[in-house]
């Protein structure tokens, strides 16, 4: 497992999460800026309803919050538009900063993606996805 992670629940749809980090690749510091970034392309003609729990499921590392840093992410209702009349996969993405909480390898983040198709009814879809980084 590493700091990227890509499904395809279907045709017209991609979701991906990776680790955006200035300190390398998958690798997150406490003083340095680092971020876990969910992108999804949508090449269909519907929007999504997405909804996004990251959770941080080893000790040294946390998502950077106002209060200061916290284990979970949650970002609900984001809608993902369809592409433009003109074609091409538009790709959105949400971001949450993430801290090091302490020195350790192999750091486990796991998220579940829910989504939705807008307008066309049926039930909503859960995606797992795992990741795993270093903390300094």
């Amino acid at each position: 497992m590493g700091c990227t992670a890509k499904v395809r629940p279907v045709n017209t749809l991609e979701i991906a999460s990776h680790v955006q980090s200035t300190v390398g690749r998958c690798m997150v510091d406490a003083q340095l800026s680092a971020s876990h970034v969910i992108e999804i392309t949508n090449w269909s003609n519907i929007s999504y309803n997405v909804d996004i729990h990251g959770e941080c499921q080893t000790p040294c590392v946390g998502y950077q919050g106002p209060g200061g840093p916290r284990q979970t992410w949650n970002q609900n209702s984001w809608v993902v538009l369809p592409r433009p009349g003109s074609g091409g996969p538009p790709k959105a993405a949400a971001r949450q900063h993430l801290t090091s909480l302490g020195a350790a390898r192999d750091q486990s983040i796991r998220t579940d993606i829910r989504w939705v198709a807008l307008g066309w009814g049926g039930p909503p879809r859960t995606e797992a996805l795992g990741m795993q980084v270093d903390t300094l």
